[in-house]
Formats: C-alpha cells, structure tokens, sequence
C-alpha cells in the first residue's frame, strides 16, 4: 500500500544518501512493504517496531542525524511534550526502492 510520512527538509540528503534509514514517530504510519514518496523518491517499510524512545536516541545515526543530541532536539522541537527516555514510539525503518535510483 501507498502511504504518506513527512519529513523535514532538512533529512533530504540523508534520506536520498542512505544514511537516514528510519524514523520514529508517535503514531504508526504504515507495516512492512508499504511504499511512501519523499523528496522525489521511493521508499519501502522493511519494518516497523514498537521501541522506547531512548533505543532510538541511543541509535541516532540510524535517524540521519549528526548526534544524540541533535536527534533529542529535534524531537524535542517537533513534540510538544518533549523528550522523554521511555515514551513508546513506533519505528519505521526504510529502504530506498533499487528501480528507483
């Protein structure tokens, strides 16, 4: 199924350079197989868990960020209720589509 994730301008070229290759988010957006667009792209779910932020905080680079820190921020900055280390995020990890490149 097609779905619909935004993102930051700011994730593009980590996105279209592989290195941001998941997102967390507050709500579920899709399940594994699920295609979304971004940034002229195509993207595909490889899987979607539920984790505690801080597993996400502690694993940063995965989020395309260039710290913990800068990753907390952004969270931070984006929820109204902060950061918090064990609020239940789902995880949406990804893959750029190969026919897509």
């Amino acid at each position: 199924m097609k779905i619909h994730i935004p993102f930051l301008p700011e994730f593009r070229d980590a996105m279209l350079g592989g290195r941001k290759r998941a997102t967390a988010r507050a709500k579920r957006y899709g399940t594994a197989g699920d295609t979304f667009e971004a940034f002229g792209a195509t993207f595909r779910l490889t899987l979607v868990e539920r984790v505690r932020l801080m597993e996400v905080t502690r694993n940063w680079q995965w989020e395309g960020c260039e710290s913990e820190g800068e990753f907390m921020s952004i969270w931070s900055r984006l929820h109204p209720t902060g950061w918090h280390a064990d609020k239940k995020v789902w995880w949406h990890w990804f893959e750029r589509r190969s026919d897509d490149k």
